[in-house]
């Protein structure tokens, strides 16, 4: 093709037809440029729908990840509300001392995991995949980007909250070991020695465990917004 187009541009020299040569340079450029947008073009698409699916892909390992996580946070959440009874029940309680309609010699019975605080962690790590790949280019949602970032940084959060409170958890353990003694079921501690150190320790534990249950009830809230977003 390339020697038959250089023919007859020698052709058209050696008839000294300048324009008509003029006007078929011009023609071939205008080819070469079609074929090279036509090329452009159709790279483009292959390059496309390699990326969408490499995008779907991340979106079925997605929904892998946040169905687990979901079913989890559920049952994690609905676990939680089982102490909530003891907290009513010490609430009371310390409430009746401080009007004293109760000394502090009263017995309470208060679960040895009052303090317990379990960390979420995720079973896959495919968000941190598509941000160090640099493959979160390729979600096309904006909104669903910002709902993983969301979701991440509440993952992280709880985290954070299990590290900043352990501290006082552990004051408040410490306080049951020297003053309580464990019933004959080894779920509930008696504790009979109700001083202001014992109120205030466990004001501490009750603020945290508000604050924990807050943030997992938030991730769980998160995590259902994410799936939604995935499979719509």
């Amino acid at each position: 093709m390339i020697k038959f187009f250089r023919r007859i541009r020698k052709t058209l020299i050696e008839q000294g037809k300048t324009t008509k040569y003029l006007k078929y340079a011009i023609g071939e450029i205008l080819l070469v440029v079609i074929g090279i947008l036509i090329a452009l073009g159709v790279n483009n698409q292959n390059t496309l729908k390699k990326e969408r699916k490499i995008e779907h892909e991340y979106k079925e390992r997605l929904i892998a990840q946040f169905q687990k996580d979901s079913i989890f946070l559920a049952k994690f959440n609905t676990n939680m509300q089982f102490i909530n009874p003891y907290l009513h029940k010490l609430d009371s309680i310390l409430q009746s001392i401080e009007k004293n309609d109760l000394g502090m010699n009263e017995v309470v019975q208060i679960p040895v995991f009052l303090t317990l605080q379990t960390q979420f962690i995720t079973e896959t790590t495919v968000i941190e995949e598509l941000n160090s790949t640099g493959n979160m280019s390729l979600i096309q949602n904006i909104e669903l980007k910002d709902a993983l970032v969301t979701y991440q940084n509440a993952v992280s959060r709880q985290i954070f909250m299990i590290a900043n409170t352990s501290e006082s958890n552990s004051k408040f353990d410490d306080y049951l070991i020297e003053h309580g003694a464990l019933k004959g079921s080894f779920y509930d501690i008696e504790v009979n020695y109700l001083n202001d150190e014992f109120v205030n320790r466990y004001w501490f534990v009750k603020a945290n465990k508000k604050g924990f249950s807050n943030s997992m009830t938030t991730l769980e809230e998160e995590c259902a917004h994410v799936l939604n977003l995935l499979r719509s």
